[in-house]
């Protein structure tokens, strides 16, 4: 092989090999990037950490249509309320601490589906209102203050506590994913 022709094999197969390596080099970044979480805000931490009335939530995990939203207005966010506790001082303290171990398991990777089988409604005094919306499958939190959107977290681990809760209080627990 001339030499001319070994120089531009080799450019071509380093070009190849970078266009190979380049999307998964972009999907490592990406998923570094997302790992990071941003802290919760101060007015958020502080309903966090002293509640006022807390509820647990059991949802429908797909979004009604705008029919069954007119039909309904106990319905959360677009999703059907399948039951709903309020809860005593300990268990706000055991659902919030599921909630925000979600947040630290999170592994750096979020489908794009927002499929929630579990909220939190945190009531700090009437009309100042925390909703925290968790999707295990999807990998995703929502949160809102008084009806507004603020955020959105990554979340892992299991639903197994928060099912036991939910079931412990004798409301209808949604399909596992897969399974509905």
């Amino acid at each position: 092989m001339p030499m001319l022709d070994l120089i531009r094999f080799t450019r071509l197969a380093a070009f190849a090999a970078v266009l190979i390596l380049l999307p998964a080099a972009l999907a490592v970044a990406q998923q570094a990037k997302n790992t990071v979480q941003k802290p919760w805000p101060a007015d958020f931490e502080a309903a966090l950490s002293k509640p006022g009335k807390v509820t647990l939530y059991s949802l429908n995990p797909y979004k009604l249509n705008s029919l069954e939203l007119r039909d309904n207005p106990e319905n959360l966010y677009k999703y059907k309320v399948l039951g709903k506790t309020d809860l005593s001082a300990e268990q706000a303290v055991e659902a919030i601490a599921e909630f925000r171990l979600a947040v630290t398991q999170f592994n750096g990777d979020w489908a794009k589906c927002f499929s929630p089988r579990h909220a939190l409604r945190i009531e700090m005094k009437p009309g100042d209102v925390y909703d925290l919306l968790l999707c295990y499958e999807c990998s995703r939190m929502l949160t809102w203050h008084n009806g507004q959107y603020m955020f959105h977290y990554g979340v892992g681990g299991k639903s197994d506590k928060l099912n036991a809760m939910i079931t412990a209080a004798g409301l209808q627990l949604a399909k596992p994913p897969g399974q509905d």
